[in-house]
């Protein structure tokens, strides 16, 4: 028969299971408001409409050069803030999947050992619509 562990021996597995999970709380907190702050932008090919888009995809922020405004048609000013939007969702979309890929990883590797941590890995945190440069966006990203 086997010797037991002394309680020494027992409190400092505890003690490293706890830093452990407080470690992973930390990160997991810290990559989770990076992604509820994240944010992207793009020009359209015209250089006409730069859009500011929050993590989702959905449009913060909105800039249409007025000097050159007046040198397109209503249907070519569509075209280049769909363009501009498309390529600024495209470009949230990779920052946002590297993030939560991160975050995901570090789970499956530093994390506890949680039967059903799968089911965990769709969510996504709400994320923010306000502008780029909001005060609440500086908050979560320092």
């Amino acid at each position: 028969m086997a010797a037991m562990g002394s309680p020494l021996d027992f409190e400092s597995i505890i003690d490293e299971i706890a830093g452990s999970v407080h470690r992973f709380r930390n990160e997991t907190a810290a990559i989770t408001e990076r992604l509820r702050a994240l944010t992207a932008d793009a020009w359209s090919s015209d250089e006409l409409v730069r859009i500011w888009v929050n993590a989702r995809g959905v449009v913060i922020d909105t800039h249409i050069d007025l000097d050159d405004l007046h040198t397109v048609t209503p249907d070519e000013l569509a075209a280049s803030v769909t363009e501009a939007t498309q390529k600024a969702a495209r470009a949230v979309a990779a920052k946002a999947a590297a993030l939560q890929n991160q975050l995901w990883e570090h789970a499956t590797k530093d994390g506890p050992r949680i039967e059903g941590l799968e089911q965990f890995r769709g969510i996504e945190p709400e994320v923010s619509l306000a502008p780029p440069n909001a005060e609440e966006r500086r908050r979560r990203t320092t």
